[in-house]
């Protein structure tokens, strides 16, 4: 994404790490949100999800939140993603 290798963005990194996804929810195109997408996995932790989102223009979907103990948590990730106009 935009000049950098799979690997080296957040979505690589938690692919490799966790794995596949059991569920990806995509959103993209909602008005006044960014773009986001949601990773469950049902088997990590009692279930755990990865919350990535757009929240630079021209940047790769940053990880913004998630339920795994050790890695970013921001239980008001939603405001990351609004738009102001």
């Amino acid at each position: 994404e935009f000049g950098l290798q799979g690997w080296q963005t957040d979505r690589g990194r938690v692919l490799i790490v966790y794995g596949p996804p059991n569920e990806v929810e995509k959103h993209r195109n909602e008005k006044n949100i960014r773009s986001y997408e949601i990773w469950y996995y049902y088997n990590l932790q009692n279930g755990v999800k990865f919350v990535f989102g757009e929240i630079a223009s021209m940047q790769s979907m940053a990880l913004i939140h998630s339920d795994m103990p050790g890695e970013t948590q921001n239980p008001q990730w939603e405001n990351l993603l609004k738009i102001f106009r």
